[in-house]
């Protein structure tokens, strides 16, 4: 999780090229969003470029929507087209975390 107001954090992954395929993005996602929610935290948001359905259907897993997608700015400075995500957190997630201690 990165760039945390006081309500949402955007979340990003990346998987070795051996470990893609197994769900462990989805995985991954699905534990972010328990620590969100017991953080209380509202929303997670996620970005992918356009082109990329195997992130996209992880993020599709993992419980979040499709919001747009717009142009944005890379780390490396590209502008590039992207899919932006975002997935609400229920009270009953902070509940199923709470429980999980």
């Amino acid at each position: 999780m990165f760039d945390v107001t006081a309500t949402t954090p955007e979340v990003g992954f990346w998987l070795h090229p051996e470990a893609r395929g197994a769900s462990h993005a989805a995985g991954a996602l699905d534990l972010a969003a328990r620590l969100a929610a017991r953080s209380g935290l509202t929303e997670l948001t996620a970005r992918t470029l356009t082109e990329n359905l195997p992130s996209k259907r992880s993020l599709e897993r993992a419980g979040f929507s499709f919001v747009e997608e717009a142009i944005g700015r890379t780390p490396a400075g590209d502008d590039v087209s992207l899919a932006h995500y975002c997935r609400i957190l229920a009270s009953g997630e902070e509940r199923q975390a709470r429980g999980s201690r």
